[in-house]
């Protein structure tokens, strides 16, 4: 008995430790030069397979959003494996080759949240997945120093480190990103966010087009 309990502890920690543990960042956008801008704008995250053979290997979760005297906006657009709101939660999770989550909001001082992704590398390729949160106005990308407009971007899941951008042009000084590592929450705190997100995914949200992102890798 104690032979076969053993074994079977051991299957579970081989089993957890087959994968890699998913990571935790607060990510801090300042949005305080849009105060000066007309327009709707949008909040978007990107979690787009690169490999039809590993669908759904991934998976990104947003949450605690605050936005600094601003607030969220009702229109709410998502594709494939995209649900939630900025009101609760956000999930995605890389089901088809394009997942996108869009949303309106009413910017104040700054953007913040809690993302957390499973980073794992999928693998044949022909492409990594790729991770982007973005800004728009009026469904434009706003202008920062990545040619695609993106705030924050890994290119490569599980093998690129991701990277922040800030405004360029007219938005320079401004949408600066910053993101550092935080503390794995409670499962209580997973729990309120998990049935906040599907609370607010029940309500009816505008239709609206959205064009994923044609990034080019080299």
């Amino acid at each position: 008995m104690r032979i076969g309990f053993l074994s079977l502890l051991a299957g579970v920690l081989g089993a957890a430790t087959a994968h890699a543990e998913p990571i935790w960042y607060f990510v801090s956008i300042d949005t305080g030069i849009l105060g000066n801008l007309n327009g709707e704008f949008q909040f978007e995250a990107q979690l787009n397979d690169g490999s039809a053979s590993q669908l759904g290997n991934n998976q990104l979760l947003l949450s605690n959003f605050d936005f600094g005297g601003g607030s969220a906006g009702s229109a709410t657009s998502t594709v494939n494996g995209a649900s939630g709101s900025m009101a609760g939660a956000v999930t995605l999770s890389d089901l088809e080759p394009f997942n996108v989550f869009r949303q309106s909001f009413t910017p104040g001082r700054a953007l913040t949240f809690i993302l957390r992704f499973t980073n794992l590398p999928n693998d044949p390729g022909p492409d990594m997945d790729l991770l982007q949160i973005a800004l728009l106005r009026d469904d434009s990308y706003l202008r920062t120093g990545d040619p695609f407009g993106a705030s924050l971007l890994i290119d490569q899941v599980g093998v690129d480190p991701m990277q922040a951008f800030a405004g360029v042009g007219d938005l320079e000084g401004g949408l600066a990103a910053q993101f550092s590592e935080a503390p794995e929450p409670r499962i209580e705190w997973l729990a309120a966010g998990g049935l906040l997100g599907l609370m607010a995914f029940r309500h009816k949200s505008r239709a609206r087009v959205i064009r994923p992102l044609a990034r080019r890798r080299a």
